[in-house]
């Protein structure tokens, strides 16, 4: 044997080895972590579309449960908030009214909302006067009807979604971001 190859070889076992890059194309990696990325991703899936924004004690993400839908089909649209430990934001009908979470569908022509946001059970805050605040993975969710003369066609869903993150001590400023997702309303048969 080469002095080389016993040199790489001898090399390789001591983990000294000369390191490989690894290349993932984030469009077709269904292993793709999204809780790693900082930048806006939107994520299609068979049976949901994703969009997620990343935050650094909040992060948003706006899911539909599949990419095609019928007239006269109902779905549910969720909006899904992942607080990070000792960290809370408050709840939709959180008093003052400019403090609260707010969350506002724009919704094209041939889709409507059906009745209001379904939201979780809040916990009582950290904070002295103990009031109502959502903690850790919550999901609030929002049921849509394709309208039965809805055209066919790709349509766009957005949500505008504001909160205020606290912990303990200290509120950030108050956080808005706009989520979009899209939608294909198939021809009615």
């Amino acid at each position: 044997m080469s002095l080389l190859l016993i040199l790489y070889l001898g090399l390789s076992l001591l983990g000294c080895e000369k390191p490989v890059e690894q290349q993932h194309d984030v469009g077709s990696s269904p292993s793709v972590d999204l809780a790693q990325t900082k930048i806006t991703e939107v994520e299609r899936r068979p049976t949901e579309l994703t969009h997620r924004v990343e935050g650094k004690p909040v992060s948003v993400t706006l899911r539909v449960p599949k990419s095609h839908v019928k007239p006269g089909e109902t779905i549910e649209l969720s909006v899904l908030f992942e607080i990070a430990p000792l960290w809370e934001i408050r709840t939709m009908d959180a008093q003052p009214a400019d403090l609260a979470t707010r969350l506002e569908l724009d919704l094209p022509a041939g889709l409507q909302s059906t009745g209001k946001w379904l939201t979780p059970e809040p916990e009582r805050s950290m904070s002295l006067d103990r009031h109502p605040a959502y903690m850790g993975k919550i999901e609030v969710r929002q049921k849509i009807l394709v309208e039965q003369s809805a055209q066919p066609g790709e349509k766009r869903i957005s949500c505008s979604v504001s909160y205020q993150a606290c912990d303990e001590q200290r509120c950030l400023k108050p956080a808005a971001v706009k989520l979009q997702v899209s939608l294909v309303v198939e021809a009615n048969k």
